[in-house]
């Protein structure tokens, strides 16, 4: 039976729906349709522009597809918490802060007990594919160390880091806070908390604390440690130039 275009917010196109799935691409999931390789309710569907209601059963080459809503989420992550994937009673884990009313599985970018700040989630598959291979990303860091930081070991620091060969370098780094001098601001591009923490090991200083304070458009401004919001329309466009 033919759809009809009736207003309903379940209404989907049937290429739209393929697409954002993250199979193929929308003009790819049309040619797919067009030779039969598509079938809603057991039907097999070549109509152009065909609308199906979300709880239809859509296979693609006789594989089904799960309706599955894109989530595009920021979390300010307290320390001492991880992403927990055997589930362990004993761990504080990420999964915990994020409460959704939809059971979507999410991605989120691994950060160890010791770091804090931004943390992208997200179950589209296509952007987190994006973000896994960018090198473009900038991430800006604030560290706090177990000693103090010479101009000396500073300067140290730079001149290694410009040695390392396909591996992150410091946009910028430089010292911030208190006259201690046990604090660096760093900036990078596309460069994990862990992957800091295993450099600055190197040079023996140990890292107490690290929060990321921007990922690539995204600042804390207005998030609280602990909390979590939906990023916007333009920040999720900005997050797929990536």
């Amino acid at each position: 039976m033919k759809k009809t275009e009736f207003d309903n917010e379940d209404l989907i196109r049937l290429n739209k729906f393929i697409s954002n799935s993250g199979i193929c691409s929308r003009r790819e999931a049309d040619t797919h349709i067009s030779m039969g390789m598509v079938t809603v309710n057991g039907k097999v569907i070549t109509q152009m522009g065909y609308k199906i209601n979300l709880n239809d059963k859509v296979r693609h080459d006789g594989q089904i597809i799960q309706s599955e809503k894109k989530e595009y989420i920021i979390l300010n992550k307290p320390k001492g918490f991880i992403l927990d994937l055997k589930k362990k009673k004993l761990n504080k884990s990420v999964e915990e802060l994020i409460k959704l009313r939809s059971n979507n599985k999410l991605f989120f970018e691994e950060m160890s007990r010791v770091c804090s700040g931004l943390l992208f989630c997200t179950n589209d598959p296509r952007l987190k594919n994006k973000i896994i291979n960018s090198k473009k990303i900038e991430m800006v860091y604030h560290i706090k160390f177990d000693k103090t930081i010479s101009e000396f070991n500073l300067n140290d620091i730079r001149k290694k880091n410009n040695l390392l060969k396909d591996k992150f370098k410091f946009e910028s780094i430089n010292q911030i806070g208190n006259k201690f001098k046990k604090e660096l601001g760093v900036k990078v591009y596309s460069t994990s908390p862990l992957t800091l923490v295993k450099f600055f090991s190197t040079h023996n200083l140990n890292i107490i604390e690290i929060d990321r304070v921007i990922y690539g458009p995204i600042t804390k401004k207005n998030l609280p440690r602990g909390k979590w919001r939906k990023l916007s329309k333009t920040e999720v466009n900005l997050m797929n130039m990536f």
